[in-house]
């Protein structure tokens, strides 16, 4: 039995380091969930490196690697499955190398074979012409998914004139003209530009931070799924990204292919012709994990001596991927709103979403004092002995109505706040806050007022039940105003910013309202000549002793900027809570800002959207993010990051994998399980967001609340979404009883041995969460015809000489919503049962119908239409009668292998009953 090709690695010094495999420990890899119902879960891997050296003990101050590596170490095991170092000659082509026989192609001048050629340890392409390419490829290695590396360089150390492309590492290729490319072009400014192309042309591109001087680069791409992905860097000076520069998802091409290398040669250019692109050290690998050690744990036999050979000595490793680290110990994230403007690195910011009881508005910005309490004494009112009401001070924590916030201070309350943002270089500046207007309660009050040492020091900020009325001037003295009519006292919360600066000599000022400009600041006499100068104080409620509480706002997320910075962020999206962005979207964005790589596989524009985004841990919104999704959030295998499956994607896929039971290319064992796990029948969906809810229930049929036999009993079960509008919660509800009450025998794994079955080995290999496996000869009494299988996870097992793939499974059958053997799916029948007995030979049905659900379709438009009788798949072609009972004529018996004789009263369906999807 052949040894497994597995390697290990760890990254440190700035490279992927090969480390031994301690061989008697198999490698295990787990990736996925158990189930579909369970959240995203950390993939992992543990494995044994031989450490006789002790190099591998991280605390070991003799290791050679003692502070190189320790927790949270990256990690990575790959298969690899060829490589070529071209060490042979050939004066036309490339000949057969250890992965297979290269083939040539090209495109512009006369192409030849002689354009591709071995010498000297390198593949050689020859472009003689500008806008041309040359290529070599391997017709003979099929993959899905594949990691293609290889060193590039060429004897031009200047471009000049127009691009050169070397290193077109070709993936999936279907034909010389149809694969998934990840291409290097430097131009003649010598900037080297990394892009992934498609069949539908550039998915992605970026920049890399080199410099072309004619130097060897190093370049490594990779599909996976439907990823693509690409990395290149200097071996020589440059540090080995851990990660990848650049990746796309694109679904054009799903069936396994060639691989291949392109040089071309763009329009234009000036170097001497012809240009020589030059490879070598290429290696192709089938990348299996990717994740950070999360422990190490040495060992030794009693014996080990390392000086005279005895014993061993080893260090068991277990990895994680990255949703470990992120849900240890972690704190709830701040509100979108916070975080939105945190990230725009303001001078000065008090969100002012302090708790109840809080003696001042903390400041978000490190070295700014806090927004602190400032008022006055109330005694007595001149002339008379009656007191005044006490002073009010700031009432945090109560004032709700922002979406996108924690609760914030109520100016009803009373007091007032200061805060004194530090200066800037007086050329421009920006304020902005939220603001809650009671409704139906106007009256004029300044809740705002903030003060420059520019030339006008003194800006007020003014409600009223028209509109707002902004002022600007000299202590108390206007000089200018700005106004806009505007439903202010609405009880909705509103964003505002006014920013400063001068143009042409002449200070300009203007007011946005929920992001769109509404009013500009205009001057007396004189203009506005002068500069803006820095905000160096910002009073909220500066009139509290004139004001009381009445109709006072509540307000919160103040920040300063000086001098402002070019592009605002988008903080009224936030001050929503972002509510109406996608799953897909929300998933992006969330990631970014926990600058955590991602990427969504399926298409964005079918995913639904969502409403307001609670304040959560990360791991909380990723699974809230995934039940409103319908999809699933995990690990991938080639990088640390995160990947989002949409709901609609997991629908109607074709297999990924097909085994066959008869032939032996399932391992024992295989159990079918009748049982109760997933059952829920009675779904009550809760929106998140609103409190809102919607129930599902399954009034008949045999997985219905009734009691046995009638039915299974009521299960009852609370799926928690966070759905844009509440209307969809009955959607939810609905979906949530489809995928609850799934009537067939269920498969909780499924192990496919690779060294038993090589034929499987790349499309098992390439089997990723969320695909679909379609398991075929399979005996009656185990589950009668092809059984499809929705992969949630698996567990991957590499010992030296073995390895098995063992899929976690559940029915596939709730994602078949839009083709089908039998055309488009029916709506289903319920309640439909047969009138009379069929027997085991019988060629026509009496179907009788409820009087919910009505008769079934007569039209021949209709048919042919296979329908489910007990546990039997019948195809009719015909169906009469305008009530029930109604006829059906049968044209073929057991489609799924079954065929007997059904009582009267068995139950019958449409094989594929549709079902709206989220």
């Amino acid at each position: 039995m052949t040894k497994q090709p597995v390697q290990v690695e760890l990254y440190y010094s700035g490279g992927w380091h090969a480390v031994p495999v301690y061989v008697r420990d198999p490698i295990t890899i787990v990736r996925g969930r158990a189930d579909e119902a369970s959240g995203p879960t950390p993939a992992t891997m543990t494995c044994a490196i031989a450490n006789r050296t002790g190099d591998y003990n991280p605390r070991n101050p003799l290791s050679s690697l003692f502070g190189l590596i320790g927790r949270n170490t990256p990690i990575r095991v790959g298969m690899t499955l060829a490589e070529d170092d071209f060490a042979r000659t050939e004066v036309a082509g490339w000949g057969t190398g250890p992965a297979g026989a290269w083939l040539w192609f090209g495109a512009g001048g006369t192409v030849a074979a002689a354009d591709t050629t071995v010498s000297g340890g390198q593949g050689r392409h020859w472009v003689p012409v500008t806008n041309a390419y040359r290529g070599t490829w391997i017709p003979s290695v099929s993959l899905r998914d594949v990691e293609l590396a290889v060193t590039v360089d060429t004897f031009i150390s200047d471009v000049t004139g127009g691009a050169v492309e070397p290193a077109g590492l070709l993936l999936r290729m279907q034909s010389i003209g149809t694969y998934y490319m990840a291409r290097l072009e430097i131009s003649p400014a010598e900037t080297v530009i990394l892009a992934l192309y498609g069949p539908s042309g550039m998915l992605a591109w970026t920049s890399l931070a080199l410099v072309w001087t004619g130097q060897p680069l190093r370049v490594r791409a990779s599909i996976v799924g439907q990823v693509l992905s690409a990395a290149a860097w200097d071996p020589a000076t440059g540090t080995e990204p851990a990660g990848w520069h650049v990746q796309a998802y694109d679904s054009a091409i799903t069936a396994p292919g060639a691989v291949g290398l392109r040089s071309g040669v763009a329009s234009g250019n000036t170097n001497t012709k012809p240009v020589e692109f030059r490879y070598d050290d290429l290696v192709l690998t089938d990348r299996r994990y990717y994740g950070e050690v999360a422990s190490w744990k040495p060992g030794r036999t009693v014996d080990f001596d390392p000086d005279t050979g005895r014993g061993d000595a080893w260090a068991a490793i277990e990895a994680a991927g990255i949703l470990r680290r992120l849900g240890q110990g972690a704190d709830p994230l701040a509100s979108p709103l916070r975080r939105a403007l945190t990230a725009a690195t303001p001078s000065a910011y008090w969100p002012l979403e302090d708790l109840d009881g809080a003696q001042a508005g903390q400041s978000a910005v490190a070295g700014v004092d806090d927004m602190r309490p400032f008022g006055y004494s109330r005694f007595t009112a001149p002339g008379t002995a009656v007191p005044e009401p006490a002073a009010g001070l700031p009432k945090f924590g109560s004032g709700s109505g922002i979406p996108g916030s924690a609760p914030v201070v109520d100016l009803a309350e009373g007091g007032v706040l200061v805060g004194y943002p530090p200066a800037g270089d007086g050329t421009s500046w920006r304020i902005e806050w939220v603001m809650v207007c009671p409704r139906d309660k106007a009256a004029a009050r300044i809740p705002i007022r903030w003060t420059t040492d520019g030339t006008w020091d003194t800006w007020d900020f003014q409600v009223e039940s028209t509109g707002i009325f902004g002022t600007f001037g000299t202590g108390l003295t206007a000089a200018g105003s700005a106004t806009a009519s505007f439903g202010i006292f609405d009880g909705l919360p509103h964003h505002y910013m006014i920013e400063a600066v001068v143009i042409g000599g002449i200070t300009s000022a203007d007011l946005y309202i929920d992001g769109t400009p509404v009013a500009s600041y205009g001057a007396f006499v004189p203009p506005m000549t002068g500069t803006p100068g820095s905000i160096r104080s910002v009073v909220v409620n500066p009139l509290e002793e004139v004001n009381g509480t009445d109709s006072m706002p509540i307000i919160g997320h103040i920040a300063v900027w000086n001098p402002y910075p070019t592009f605002p962020p988008d903080t009224t999206a936030a001050m929503h809570g972002h509510a109406g962005e996608t799953t897909a979207a929300r998933f992006t964005r969330l990631c970014a800002e926990q600058d955590v790589d991602a990427i969504v596989v399926g298409n964005p524009a079918e995913a639904p959207t969502m409403g307001a985004q609670r304040i959560a841990t990360f791991a909380d919104l990723l699974a809230e993010i995934e039940r409103t999704d319908g999809g699933m959030v995990y690990e991938p295998r080639d990088w640390l990051g995160l990947v989002l499956r949409t709901g609609a994607s997991l629908a109607d896929q074709d297999a990924a994998l097909t085994v066959d039971y008869a032939a032996e290319q399932v391992a024992p064992p295989l159990a079918p399980v009748l049982d109760d796990q997933n059952t829920r029948n009675d779904v009550t969906a809760r929106s998140t967001a609103t409190g809102g809810t919607a129930r599902a229930v399954l009034e008949s049929g045999r997985m219905s609340v009734l009691p046995p036999p009638a039915g299974v009993g009521r299960v009852t079960t609370q799926v928690d979404v966070n759905p844009a509008d509440d209307t969809r919660l009955p959607d939810y509800a609905g979906w949530a009883l489809h995928l609850g009450t799934v009537d067939e025998v269920r498969f909780a794994s499924l192990t496919v041995d690779l060294v038993a079955s090589p034929e499987l080995l790349d499309a098992a290999a390439s089997v990723d969460v969320g695909d679909r496996v379609t398991v075929t000869g399979l005996p009656v009494d185990v589950a009668p015809g092809e059984v499809e299988l929705l992969v949630p996870g698996y567990t991957e097992t590499i010992p030296s000489h073995g390895r098995t793939i063992t899929v976690n499974a559940t029915p596939y059958t709730p994602y078949e919503q839009v083709a089908t053997a039998d055309g488009d799916p029916r709506a289903p029948a319920d309640g439909s049962t047969l009138a009379a007995g069929l027997t085991a030979l019988g060629l026509s049905l009496s179907l009788a119908s409820t009087a919910e659900n009505g008769p079934w379709t007569t039209d021949p438009a209709d048919f042919p239409l296979d329908v489910r009788v007990g546990g039997e798949r019948i195809t009719v072609s015909a169906i009469t009668g305008a009530g029930s009972p109604q006829a059906a004529t049968i044209t073929a018996r057991g489609v799924n292998g079954v065929q007997r004789a059904w009582p009267a009263g068995t139950e019958v369906d449409v094989w594929t009953p549709a079902v709206a999807a989220l």
